[in-house]
């Protein structure tokens, strides 16, 4: 029998097998356009999570710069007076000064006075760390820190207690300067601290310029019944809502911006060595954010910065979004019109013009927390005075055990903060934690765990029917 006849005879005697490998086929296609089609489930709704997580949570309508101005309050430097020996009459002057400036009630500065008196005898871990590291002081010295420093913070300017000093620290032209544009509406006033070579300032000073004037026009507010709609619009706010910017340049080794130029520097890290020309936008009640150094200082990333200060508040909490403040000596409450952000109880005024230094016993206050500066002044909480000589740690408070004493002020405490919850806001929307990636718009993460749930949902529901459809087809085939 030859090949050809053999061949003939296996295909008579087995007529399913093409018919079999058909269906092997088919299934195996189904088996692949299902696992595809799950794939490709997959991918979709993951692309759609993302976009749905890339949505703002809560957000208000009202743009990031203008809830700044109305209702963060700016954090108090810290202003340590470090001296080895106990102050003269005349120091003692200089630091009420001090005092007086943060208790002013014309323009009060949001600083914090802490005395440090090395020759005061104490085992305090904080006591021994000053003592090693101004070792060789031999006259009182003037340390600023940054908000929220801790006990052993290295101060980020330091000087000789006079009055020109003190004066630096308090306030500056530049920064009365700020104030004065953003209480007339600008949305931020962007400050170049310049190098000393003046075709590098020159060159950088007209780019940002160009830019900002362009981005006053490009960027857009709410339309004004979308704004009064909002729960967190304040129609008594005094300053002009509107898109502007500005560019303030500071000169170096302008000694009275020394202290100012300081806590730019100190805004983020590793700003203080370069020699490029640095940018940055001040807004609300004078806080600055996203520092833009030499080439950064370009179109894109000054548009970017531009769009999260002037786009909505999509985060309320003052510390959940990027940013510092800087000591501005301004009556904010008066000058916007406005009420505080009352969601963070405001810091106790110790040391807002209430320090006691090297004082007698018979010149203290008859009533311990009476403001020793300025007896007008309301009475401060018990906890607030510092006074040196007790063997506390330096800036620790003291606290009267005084019946009639504690008596007086819990009614006082009392009756103001009945007058604070009358006037408290509506609760701010504020869900859960929340994160911020710097340069990007604050994101809560609630999005994001509903965006996970529904791609895993759906894609599971996508697998199960995939799954249910080739066993349905295989089982008719």
């Amino acid at each position: 029998m030859t090949n050809d006849e053999i061949q003939m005879k296996n295909e008579v005697r087995n007529p399913n097998v093409e018919v079999r490998c058909a269906k092997r086929k088919l299934s195996s296609f189904r088996l692949r356009h299902s696992s595809f089609c799950c794939h490709s489930g997959f991918v979709i709704l993951a692309c759609l999570g993302m976009q749905l997580m890339n949505l703002p949570a809560f957000s208000c309508e009202i743009p990031v710069f203008r809830y700044a101005l109305e209702r963060w309050a700016p954090d108090p430097y810290q202003v340590l007076i470090i001296h080895p020996a106990p102050l003269t009459a005349d120091q003692q002057e200089l630091v009420k000064n001090l005092q007086r400036a943060a208790a002013d009630p014309a323009k009060p500065a949001n600083l914090e006075v802490i005395a440090v008196n090395l020759s005061e005898p104490s085992d305090d871990p904080t006591m021994k760390l000053m003592r090693e590291r101004y070792e060789a002081l031999s006259a009182p010295l003037l340390a600023l820190r940054q908000p929220n420093s801790l006990p052993d913070a290295k101060p980020i300017w330091t000087a000789e207690l006079t009055a020109e000093n003190i004066e630096r620290v308090v306030d500056s032209p530049a920064r009365r300067e700020i104030v004065s544009r953003l209480i007339a509406g600008q949305s931020a006033v962007w400050v170049m601290l310049e190098t000393g070579d003046t075709a590098k300032d020159d060159a950088a000073a007209a780019s940002i310029e160009k830019e900002l004037a362009s981005l006053a026009k490009e960027l857009k507010l709410p339309e004004k019944d979308v704004l009064e709609g909002d729960e967190f619009f304040k129609p008594e706010t005094k300053v002009p809502l509107k898109i502007e910017f500005s560019l303030l340049r500071l000169k170096p080794g302008d000694a009275k911006e020394e202290a100012f130029r300081a806590m730019l520097l100190n805004s983020e890290a590793d700003l203080i060595d370069r020699a490029d020309p640095i940018v940055m936008p001040v807004f609300g009640r004078g806080r600055t954010c996203f520092v833009l150094v030499g080439k950064g200082i370009n179109p894109q990333q000054m548009a970017d910065n531009s769009r999260f200060i002037t786009g909505r508040c999509s985060c309320q909490v003052k510390y959940d979004n990027p940013g510092v403040d800087l000591l501005l000596a301004a009556d904010w409450d008066k000058l916007v019109g406005g009420r505080t952000d009352l969601s963070k109880p405001l810091p106790e005024l110790s040391g807002l013009g209430v320090l006691v230094v090297d004082v007698e016993p018979a010149k203290l206050p008859k009533k311990l927390g009476q403001n020793l500066v300025n007896p007008a002044l309301p009475a401060t909480p018990t906890t607030s005075p510092v006074v040196e000589g007790t063997g506390a740690a330096a800036g620790s408070p003291v606290t009267t055990t005084d019946p009639k004493v504690e008596a007086d002020e819990a009614e006082v405490e009392a009756k103001e903060s009945k007058e604070l919850a009358d006037a408290r806001p509506l609760p701010e929307k504020v869900d859960g934690p929340h994160i911020s990636v710097e340069g990007s718009r604050p994101m809560s993460i609630a999005p994001l765990v509903v965006g996970v749930g529904i791609v895993v949902g759906v894609g599971v529901l996508l697998a199960v029917l995939g799954s249910l459809w080739v066993k349905s087809k295989g089982t008719g085939s």
